[in-house]
């Protein structure tokens, strides 16, 4: 992407108990925002912890608390965890903690706030990110202009129905319609589950099972237009406040300056975790802006008497694949040791969004196919219409 792939730079906070704490830490706001007698008691949980650590690691709870101590797993863990996951922590696997907080401790994580995190050694805590310029679809649109260069064909609208395998490899693919088509390989970002759905020969039974359970966690977000200036400076913040359903709130001029080129309006998206087809998936347009506006005043980033406009609300079916204990006990594996088809990240959307409407009355994550993503003119100096990517 060249020059379209601009340097940014990382700030976000979290919030909690009404105050907001910088994020990455920092030694001085730490202290000053818990208070000593906060902050000695969230040492002490974590020198005891270090002491007389839980012997067996078996849920997500069980492993932060044993490097965080308790005090803080419940301060900054717990809520904001299970408000994304939409099950208790109890239920989340250490092993997906491990790899979630990759490199992270009380230790890491109180060195990086008072002597800085030189080298982005511990990646939770990086500084600076790299970002397109009008948003994640300016990459789809990219990529679409290089394949079509390439001589290469995009097809939207065209869903996959089958993946016929034969001896481990892709052989063929059939598209709506009956078309059949024989790919060199096979990238594919439908959810784990769905792939296995529409595999032939059919996979074993243990591990269409392990498929079938599967969990997904769906994610949706109010993008709200307001006059003045931004709300605040991060990227995004934290919402550690059990009160509240929203995760996150974003703002996307400190994403890029090109999203949001209308100096006297601020765009700011409130990030909503949820399943498909519950209250909040299926809530009309109207009540869930009223919703987010609300949530928004409680957080006491700005007056719900200003009169927030709505952008736009994309929804990310099956963006977040959760390890819960019930879910992934049982190993299962497939035939040659692995699906013949590659598996890119974990957002199956792609961080496509859809313009303000009501959602379709069948969940998009029980369809067997998502169609690629549109590709939107871009015209200048209106971003096209995106939103940041919530992984």
């Amino acid at each position: 992407m060249g020059d379209e792939f601009i340097l940014r730079p990382r700030m976000s906070r979290i919030y909690w108990n009404k105050k907001f704490l910088d994020y990455p830490l920092n030694g001085r706001d730490v202290v000053k925002k818990l208070g000593p007698v906060e902050l000695t008691r969230s040492v002490g949980s974590y020198l005891w912890a270090a002491v007389k650590p839980k012997g067996k690691e078996e849920t997500f709870e069980d492993w932060v608390s044993n490097r965080f101590g308790r005090r803080l797993f419940e301060l900054f863990f717990r809520s904001y965890t299970e408000k994304v996951w939409g099950v208790p922590t109890s239920e989340l696997r250490a092993e997906w903690a491990a790899q979630r907080i990759k490199g992270l401790s009380f230790f890491s994580a109180a060195k990086a706030a008072f002597f800085g995190n030189e080298g982005n050694k511990v990646k939770s805590l990086i500084q600076e990110f790299h970002y397109p310029r009008y948003g994640p679809g300016q990459m789809w649109e990219t990529m679409t202009d290089e394949i079509r260069a390439l001589g290469g064909e995009v097809r939207l609208e065209s869903p996959v129905e089958r993946i016929v395998v034969e001896d481990g490899v892709v052989r063929e693919l059939v598209v709506a319609g009956g078309e059949r088509i024989e790919p060199g390989h096979v990238i594919s970002s439908l959810p784990l589950r769905t792939t296995v759905a529409i595999t032939e020969p059919h996979a074993p039974g243990d591990v269409a099972e392990a498929a079938r359970g599967l969990r997904y966690r769906d994610f949706l977000t109010v993008a709200l237009v307001l006059d003045g200036e931004d709300l605040f400076p991060d990227n995004w913040i934290y919402i550690h406040d059990p009160s509240v359903r929203v995760g996150r709130i974003q703002n996307y001029r400190s994403w890029s300056p090109w999203m949001v080129p209308d100096e006297s309006k601020a765009c700011v998206g409130l990030e909503y975790f949820c399943f498909a087809g519950d209250r909040l998936w299926t809530m009309a347009d109207e009540d869930l802006v009223a919703f987010a506006t609300r949530e928004l005043g409680q957080t006491g980033l700005a007056d719900p008497s200003s009169g927030p406009r709505p952008a736009a609300r994309p929804w990310l079916p099956t963006s977040r694949p959760a390890a819960t204990r019930r879910r992934s006990r049982t190993p299962a594996r497939w035939p040659g040791g692995r699906p013949p088809t590659s598996l890119p990240g974990r957002c199956p959307s792609s961080s496509t969004c859809r313009p303000s409407s009501r959602p379709p009355s069948r969940p998009p994550s029980e369809s067997p196919s998502e169609s690629p993503p549109q590709p939107s003119p871009q015209p200048s100096p209106q971003p096209p219409s995106c939103v940041p990517c919530p992984c």
